[in-house]
């Protein structure tokens, strides 16, 4: 008659052999410890950055000074002419139901509050967007940057699109991961 199956346990600097049964409930210790380590770095980090509170503090004030316009008409209007301004294809933000749109000229912060998220299918080059409730970011000449609230679909997962760039003819659109594609404006038309 055999036992139950052993195995060695342990970290670099200790191993022991386990019983089947009590290997679950040194899994569960060491998640413990594990948890107990990422609860004191999240500690360390906070003391280490006291302004951390005054920087998203900070996030808050980047509508001071905005120009602020109300309703769909209005808003997705305005929102249409400014991306025309900055030479960005009319269609890259197909919003409906538009409740607020502001702009902030000095700084280029751009924000377009809608009633619900929404998903939107670019047919000519198969992609599926989402946009969120709200949709942030700083626009300039020929960019959208810092871009939260926006997501497209790459295979199965739903994948974060920060900058938006056009150059030479093409449309740029890049994620957090460096993950960049590239098509052409007319896919973004109105």
């Amino acid at each position: 008659m055999q036992l139950a199956s052993t195995k060695k346990v342990g970290f670099r600097f200790l191993t022991f052999p386990v019983r089947a049964p009590t290997r679950a409930l040194y899994f569960v210790v060491l998640m413990h410890l594990v948890a107990a380590k990422l609860a004191k770095t999240e500690i360390e980090d906070e003391q280490a950055a006291p302004d951390r509170h005054v920087v998203e503090e900070s996030k808050t004030d980047a509508k001071a000074g905005a120009k602020i316009w109300y309703g769909h008409e209005e808003s997705k209007e305005k929102a249409q002419e400014l991306l025309e301004k900055f030479r960005l294809p009319v269609g890259l933000l197909p919003l409906q139901d538009v409740i607020e749109c502001g702009y902030v000229e000095s700084t280029g912060y751009l924000w377009l509050t809608q009633k619900n998220k929404i998903e939107h299918s670019f047919e000519s080059i198969s992609k599926q967007v989402r946009y969120a409730e709200e949709v942030k970011s700083y626009i300039e000449e020929g960019k959208i940057k810092k871009l939260e609230g926006v997501k497209a679909k790459e295979l199965f997962m739903w994948v974060p699109v920060v900058d938006i760039s056009v150059d030479g003819g093409k449309v740029h659109f890049k994620s957090f991961a460096g993950i960049s594609k590239s098509f052409p404006p007319e896919a973004f038309a109105a």
